[in-house]
């Protein structure tokens, strides 16, 4: 059975809302499962957001060491003056004032994420010249907002990792299937 538009509309008013019907083709009911298949792509290959660089990056460590993603020269200037080159480093590197939710009710919805391992810890930290905020204290609050939000879509985009190896990763996507529902994962 092909559905229309408007019959999709029609049947399920509350799920598909009046904006995203004019996007879908079709919509199909399995006949072996009776489930019913979209073919939404169309909507995902035009979907326009807002998005933020170094997105986690509100709160930078400035008493802590300098990251591996930052440049030799940075390392440098840390090493010969210290403290006040961390500051002008934290400066620079605080790509974004606001925490992770303030970012998402601004309607933010993708997120460019740096993480590392951190030497002597387990816990991942996001990154940009120097550690900001753990990884896992990110994604709890995108999870409590998700909650919040059920039709909302978010893309994470994690996109540089230093210092870790495969343990690191796992740990990283096992916080990820921890606190998002496993059907909203998906890696391109």
């Amino acid at each position: 059975m092909i559905l229309t538009g408007a019959d999709r509309c029609r049947l399920f008013p509350n799920y598909f809302g009046p904006c995203f019907c004019e996007f879908w083709e079709e919509a199909t009911v399995s006949p072996r499962t009776g489930l019913i298949l979209l073919s939404y792509f169309y909507l995902i290959t035009v979907y326009l957001t807002a998005g933020t660089h170094n997105s986690f990056t509100f709160c930078l460590d400035e008493s802590g060491s300098v990251t591996p993603c930052a440049s030799d020269a940075v390392h440098g200037l840390v090493t010969l003056f210290g403290s006040l080159a961390k500051k002008i480093v934290s400066n620079w590197s605080k790509t974004q004032s606001l925490d992770v939710i303030a970012q998402l009710r601004a309607g933010v919805r993708y997120f460019d994420i740096r993480v590392s391992g951190k030497p002597g810890s387990s816990t991942l930290h996001v990154v940009h010249g120097l550690y900001g905020p753990p990884v896992d204290s990110c994604l709890d609050s995108l999870a409590a907002f998700l909650d919040q939000h059920r039709y909302e879509i978010v893309l994470l985009d994690f996109n540089h990792f230093y210092d870790m190896d495969s343990a690191a990763h796992d740990r990283l996507v096992q916080a990820l299937i921890d606190r998002l529902p496993l059907l909203s994962l998906c890696r391109l």
